[in-house]
């Protein structure tokens, strides 16, 4: 490989360094789970009817500084809805979701479930905006009650004054992580809207939190076009932010966890007014009254969970695209290799070897460009005597030098770009591949073998980044050409020669700095890849010998 091509790798890289701290950061399905009515809420065979009340002339609007709420009902913070992957708290404090438990993972320490809520906070705090004041439900206690829907469970708060119902707050558990919420309000007389409050922000759940800044962010879509800002982003904003118009959801996600609001068709919003909460990203919804301001009955579809491309996708919102694939014109290709590596995975049951069988598949489908690649360049190593004695003859006439370098191509059937352009070919194969082996959840807390107990962090020792940098460099030796008669040549051929050995001692460092902080699971992958393009590379050349 001539200097050249080096540059050209070595300057892919930092771009491709300088993306994922800088730059990483739809669609509707017919299978999108169906929503329950508000008013076929049932218990066990009875059906709860839910008539509209009488509307009130502006003669008979209650006061709402005159309401007096039941206030002798005790409060509970240990009301859960739950299944076999997670249970939601809920609060009859506000009606609130406290806690949201996730049985099959465990936070750093590995010893108890994720957590994703930073203790003490909630989510779904809702705040009524009157005509006369602001109504704050979350100091109101509810009466709840538990039961089943079907087969879904369901806890229904209900806020009553003296007289009448005011408000009521139902929670579905649909399946897996996702929560269905309908929300009533009767009997306020006018309202002017409602805040919507999920500003608990995301809590920690990994032991190593270098890149947060970039992997915490707040996602929303906005009649099918997304914005989103990094907790970087927010900060430097004195962590305050806004994105207007009629939002379709709104999501916080961490490197691996996401808390997700998905708006029903029939709610109007105006703006979410984002902010950073418990170090993380965080915003307020408001939602705007509907024809009839005196009653409300609004639904939404909670998911807080992990990012599974799966779960998000049968939502049907495109809520998959927050999760880290890459750029967009290659996201199909990183949705290619997720789905192939949780393919192989399916059968081989440690990741750390899944890893090494993807390897070997890619190494398979890149193997023309590659082979194509490391033959052009064992040509051109064989062809450098007679190079170098061209530069010699015709260094004074740089126009008939380049024409009989032009016939010593064509009469060895090669290219002097040809080493090089199949390598810039495999970039975006790589580009894609980096986010699916740094963001898969499956990798997280994944072990391989001794020392490499979760492939999602860097290697504590190191020891795989070296090994690593070792086999670059016995690939970059098997690509410098042999002992090269050096009396012929210029000084600027001798200039040019040694500065190719120093890139092969140089390059393999600075790969091994890259690599030492990006998950082991990707380090693994480039060092196996590495090892079959050796492999390839010494019989393409006892092929050519």
């Amino acid at each position: 490989m001539d200097k050249r091509s080096i540059m050209a790798i070595v300057l892919i890289f930092v771009v491709f360094w300088l993306s994922n701290e800088l730059i990483w950061k739809q669609k509707s399905a017919d299978d999108e789970p169906a929503a329950i009515p508000v008013e076929a809420i049932q218990t066990d065979d009875t059906v709860v009817a839910h008539t509209d009340p009488t509307p009130t002339t502006d003669e008979e609007q209650p006061d709402v500084h005159s309401i007096g709420f039941v206030s002798d009902i005790p409060i509970t913070d240990n009301i859960t809805l739950s299944n076999d992957v997670v249970t939601y708290y809920f609060s009859n404090l506000g009606a609130t979701i406290n806690q949201v438990e996730l049985h099959d993972y465990y936070m750093s320490n590995q010893n108890q479930f994720v957590s994703l809520l930073p203790d003490g906070d909630n989510l779904f705090g809702i705040t009524i905006n009157t005509e006369e004041t602001d109504l704050e439900l979350s100091e109101q206690v509810f009466e709840w009650e538990k039961r089943n829907i079907g087969d879904h469970e369901l806890v229904k708060f209900s806020l009553h004054s003296d007289e009448q119902h005011i408000a009521s707050v139902t929670y579905i558990l649909i399946e897996d992580y996702h929560l269905q919420v309908n929300f009533e309000v009767e009997n306020l007389g006018d309202t002017q809207g409602y805040t919507i409050a999920m500003n608990s922000g995301i809590n920690d759940t990994e032991e190593s939190l270098r890149h947060k800044e970039n992997d915490y962010k707040v996602v929303s879509q906005v009649q099918g076009s997304q914005e989103s800002y990094t907790l970087r982003q927010l900060k430097r904003l004195n962590e305050t932010g806004s994105i207007r118009g009629n939002i379709d959801w709104t999501a916080v996600r961490s490197k691996y966890f996401i808390q997700a609001l998905i708006t029903g068709e029939q709610v109007q919003t105006s703006h979410a007014d984002l902010q950073v909460k418990n170090d993380s990203p965080a915003y307020k919804l408001f939602v705007s009254p509907g024809r009839n301001r005196s009653l409300i009955e609004d639904s939404y579809r909670i998911y807080v969970g992990p990012m599974v491309y799966g779960n998000l996708e049968n939502f049907g919102v495109g809520l998959e695209e927050t999760m880290e694939l890459g750029w967009r014109i290659i996201r199909p290709l990183g949705r290619l290799f997720l789905w192939v590596i949780t393919g192989i995975n399916s059968v081989v049951p440690n990741y750390g070897v899944t890893i090494i069988f993807f390897a070997l598949f890619l190494k398979i489908v890149l193997y023309p460009l590659t082979h194509k690649s490391f033959k052009s360049m064992q040509k051109m190593q064989k062809m450098q005597p007679h190079m170098q004695e061209i530069q010699r003859k015709y260094k004074s006439d740089p126009k008939k030098m380049q024409t009989e370098l032009s016939k010593l191509y064509k009469e060895h059937g090669t290219n002097p770009a040809g080493g090089c352009l199949p390598l810039l070919l495999q970039m975006p194969v790589f580009f894609a591949l980096y986010p699916v082996l740094r963001y898969s959840i499956d990798l997280r807390q994944a072990s391989f073998m001794l020392w490499i107990q979760d492939l999602s962090e860097p290697d504590p020792y190191m020891i795989l980044p070296i090994i690593m940098g070792l086999f670059m460099f016995v690939q970059q030796k098997m690509s410098v050409a042999g002992r090269v008669n050096q009396e012929n040549m210029d000084e600027k051929q001798k200039a040019a020669m040694q500065n190719q050995k120093m890139m092969m001692y140089i390059m393999p460092v600075f790969m091994v700095f890259i690599f030492r902080g990006l998950p082991s699971g990707l380090v693994l992958y480039w060092t196996v890849f590495n090892v079959f393009s050796i492999v390839q590379q010494y019989f393409i050349k006892k092929q050519l010998a």
